[in-house]
């Protein structure tokens, strides 16, 4: 089975007729025009100016902190007048004295003509008011057609609600759940919350991959797909994208691919306006997660599971001009954060797992909330350009880095130490070799070991350019002799022991 989808959308009217929950005072129903239901309702204007159409609904509706759905069809794209000057407007009353109305698309805002799904969310900021609402208990709507031009105007469907939820789905290729699946239910239905135009998916709204309901498992599936959030005045970090999972069954969800250690064909999420999105994995039951080669352009805040697993991962994705990533202990790697808007990434804990990763022209680039040793192993590969500060501490107390592969953070805030550490590897050694480092103008012993592996990392801060010989030896192969000079960069130094004849034969 390819994936289940529901949403929470509830039924204000479904336009079949002028007394669909409720009374239209206008409208002529069009069984054949309809975006759902038998039918929907349109008026034919011989004249220009305000045209008003009002719905009384058979009970009160309660409308707070929502979101209002609504579909408008014009016969021509310039019947409106722009959007500033009213050329779609949805009022909300408690009574005739206490009321809200937003300006909500006008011809300067259309795609086209034809039918929009239209959004107002009802705890943003009216165009225009009167006295104080109360959304517990609408009793009237009014839509106003400012028309610029004179023709048909057609409405149907309106509904109140927030959220697409999509579970279900198997690893069975061809049978994950997708954003396609969402497209069917919604053109089934009339929802409005997402279509697929173009080659474009267009969001307007709140989606959940994977159910909280224990037994409902989910396998989410998608690459290459570019899906862009409508441009509607829907507010601050309305739309978004969440992942949960539940206690007894696994929710896996996948954007991209990997391909041996890197995320390849993944996803790109942008807004088409100001709207900007948010993406929330935190959920405990994620049973998986990766996000592979994706993009995230102007995103609010994206949040990582909280839980440490190789199953859990974000490779070679790419966030531009958003908000701050939120890792925790998710893995993330070989990523690029460009244009933060602000902070780029926060490191919650020593224990993150961030490496290989490019931080360009951001006012901050990591924020350390926890004071504690990064050491090495993880704080590896990060590199650091263009931005105004690259570590930004705000633990309050002192926090040490310890570089590695070449890391390069440079500028800092709070009490900061940076210790840029360089390894040599001398590879690959027998078991029980003794490595042993010395400063050629002093002799002095820097670093050795009787190493019981195949390789001896030698780990040294600020030696960059300094004369060093190294002594090899294990009493079964001969001893060597290597003169090197440090260099400001890690390197691997190759060792072929040859066995020692006069130990094999005394």
């Amino acid at each position: 089975m390819a994936g289940t989808v529901t949403t929470d959308l509830a039924l204000i009217s479904s336009c079949d007729a002028t007394t669909s929950q409720g009374t239209w005072n206008a409208g002529t129903v069009d069984t054949d025009a309809k975006v759902e239901g038998t039918g929907c309702l349109y008026v034919k204007y011989t004249n220009t100016g305000d045209k008003l159409v009002t719905f009384i609904p058979t009970t009160p509706l309660s409308l707070a902190a929502t979101c209002v759905y609504f579909w408008v069809s014009w016969a021509s794209k310039a019947m409106p007048k722009t959007k500033a000057s009213g050329g779609l407007k949805l009022k909300f009353e408690t009574d005739a004295s206490n009321w809200k109305e937003w300006n909500v698309a006008g011809s300067d805002t259309l795609p086209h003509n034809g039918w929009v799904c239209h959004i107002v969310k009802t705890d943003t900021t009216a165009t225009t008011s009167g006295g104080t609402i109360t959304w517990s208990n609408i009793t009237k709507l009014t839509v106003t057609f400012g028309l610029a031009v004179k023709g048909n105007v057609t409405w149907d469907c309106f509904r109140y609600g927030t959220t697409m939820t999509i579970k279900g789905g198997t690893s069975t290729p061809g049978d994950e759940a997708t954003f396609a699946n969402m497209v069917t239910a919604d053109v089934a239905n009339g929802y409005g919350m997402i279509s697929l135009s173009e080659g474009v998916y267009y969001l307007q709204g709140k989606f959940q991959i994977g159910s909280a309901t224990v037994g409902e498992a989910t396998y989410f599936k998608d690459t290459s797909r570019i899906c862009a959030f409508t441009d509607k005045d829907v507010g601050a970090a309305y739309y978004g994208i969440t992942v949960v999972g539940n206690s007894t069954t696994e929710t896996k969800a996948y954007l991209g691919v990997k391909s041996g250690n890197a995320g390849i064909s993944g996803c790109i999420f942008k807004p088409a306006g100001a709207a900007k999105y948010t993406f929330t994995a935190t959920n405990q039951y994620i049973t998986n997660l990766g996000l592979y080669g994706c993009s995230f352009i102007d995103a609010d805040a994206i949040s990582l599971p909280t839980v440490l697993a190789t199953t859990r991962e974000v490779l070679n994705c790419n966030f531009e001009a958003s908000a701050q990533v939120i890792p925790d202990t998710c893995i993330v790697k070989n990523c690029n954060f460009v244009s933060a808007d602000g902070t780029a990434i926060r490191m919650a804990n020593t224990s993150h797992n961030i490496s290989y990763c490019n931080f360009i022209t951001c006012p901050k680039a990591i924020e350390i909330t926890t004071a504690g040793t990064y050491e090495t192993a993880k704080f590896a590969g990060l590199m650091f350009s263009g931005n105004t500060l690259d570590i930004d501490n705000t633990s309050g107390g002192t926090v040490t880095i310890n570089n590695s592969a070449s890391s390069n953070p440079v500028t800092y805030s709070g009490t900061t130490a940076i210790h840029t550490w360089r390894d040599m590897t001398f590879t690959p050694l027998i078991a029980l070799t003794e490595v042993e480092v010395y400063r050629v103008s002093n002799n002095a012993l820097l670093g050795g070991v009787e190493n019981s592996g195949t390789s001896f990392v030698f780990r040294y801060e600020n030696l960059g350019g300094v004369a060093v010989y190294v002594r090899v030896h294990n009493v079964q192969y001969e001893p060597i002799s290597l003169n090197l000079t440090l260099p400001d960069a890690d390197s691997t130094i190759p060792v072929q022991q040859r066995i020692d004849r006069n130990y094999l034969n005394p």
